[in-house]
């Protein structure tokens, strides 16, 4: 079969990522990604790259020393900037817009200003909405729900580096339509990723208005936190009847 040391090489790396050994993960998925290449089978060479991207950037999360963060954000940029240039060729446009967005949100972890911090998590913003469009023209609503989240997480990661309380209701002005869209997707498609990052960042992005302003205890604040704490509850209850959410 011209496919089947790749699927089995995929299934290895399913296997490592979903129990957290994301290094070798990611060495099966560039393996199989590389043999794709050589095949010249671009699209699934494309999705194989664009996951090992991804490993890449939840392996940041367990990265114990810098030097294996800052290899891992290296290491995903150029997985993701590869799978970018094979989307393009393969004319998916959505796809390329989602690589592009995940290259500047990782990028925002290794810039070397808060200038640029800012400017590439608002461009990965940017990019993800964009993306979301594509993919909601193509009826896709897991990629719609995947990117919309990945929006709102790029939007948290920018509000600890504002200036101003100006600067922090301009982003929190741009997180509730996403949020609200994200969640009722991902909840319609059972996503718990996705409902998981939608509910989390747009909770926590909003909580910033605490420090934004100066809430005193009045019906506005009482019903806002009224709404969290039901989502809240909500959210726990999908994902208890839900088989293996990962």
């Amino acid at each position: 079969m011209k496919r089947e040391i790749e699927e089995s090489l995929l299934e290895k790396a399913r296997i490592e990522e979903k129990n957290y050994n994301f290094e070798e993960a990611a060495e099966l998925y560039e393996q199989a990604a590389e043999n794709f290449l050589t095949k010249n089978l671009q699209e699934e060479a494309a999705k194989t790259f664009n996951q090992l991207g991804l490993v890449y950037s939840k392996a940041l999360e367990t990265a114990k020393t810098s030097e294996t963060f800052i290899s891992n954000c290296k290491n995903g940029i150029k997985a993701y900037e590869i799978a970018k240039k094979l989307f393009n060729q393969i004319g998916n446009q959505a796809n390329v817009l989602e690589c592009e967005a995940n290259t500047f949100y990782i990028n925002g972890f290794i810039s070397g200003s808060i200038t640029e911090v800012t400017k590439n998590f608002n461009n990965s913003y940017e990019l993800f909405i964009e993306s979301s469009k594509f993919y909601e023209q193509e009826d896709n609503k897991e990629g719609t729900a995947r990117t919309l989240s990945g929006g709102l997480r790029s939007l948290h990661y920018a509000l600890p580096y504002c200036k101003t309380s100006l600067e922090v209701k301009e982003i929190l002005q741009k997180v509730n339509q996403p949020g609200d869209k994200a969640w009722k997707l991902s909840k319609e498609i059972k996503a718990f990723r996705y409902l998981g990052t939608s509910f989390s960042f747009e909770t926590f992005s909003n909580f910033w208005v605490i420090y934004a302003r100066n809430f005193k205890s009045n019906d506005r604040f009482y019903k806002y936190l009224k709404n969290r704490f039901l989502k809240f509850k909500e959210f726990f209850e999908l994902v208890g009847s839900w088989d293996d959410p990962r």
